[in-house]
């Protein structure tokens, strides 16, 4: 007599492309995060004086734009920030921000 088969599970893990770059884009961010403001700075030097960075930011025609500026979202001043105005204060007295 035979023995009946034992139902068997097959696991493989598949990795979703879109899942995939959102994880890529993540880690990248992370890292991004992590440079000090000296090596951003050179590396924000090298992508904007880079030939194919130029390309694509003024191209030739304009329909044919892919890149643009924009700046981060939720990066703006609030609405209710106040600037102070250095020329309304007398001229020996320090900025007190504190007591504002």
């Amino acid at each position: 007599m035979t023995e009946p088969t034992k139902p068997h599970l097959n696991l493989t893990q598949k990795t979703d492309l879109r899942m995939r770059a959102t994880l890529l884009a993540r880690v990248q961010t992370a890292q991004l995060l992590k440079m000090n403001e000296p090596e951003m700075a050179e590396l924000i030097r090298q992508v904007e004086t880079d030939p194919l960075f130029m390309k694509l930011l003024y191209p030739a025609r304009r329909d044919c734009k892919v890149i643009r500026f924009q700046p981060h979202p939720r990066t703006r001043l609030s609405d209710s920030f106040f600037e102070i105005n250095e020329r309304s204060l007398p001229a020996n007295m320090p900025t007190d921000v504190v007591g504002l």
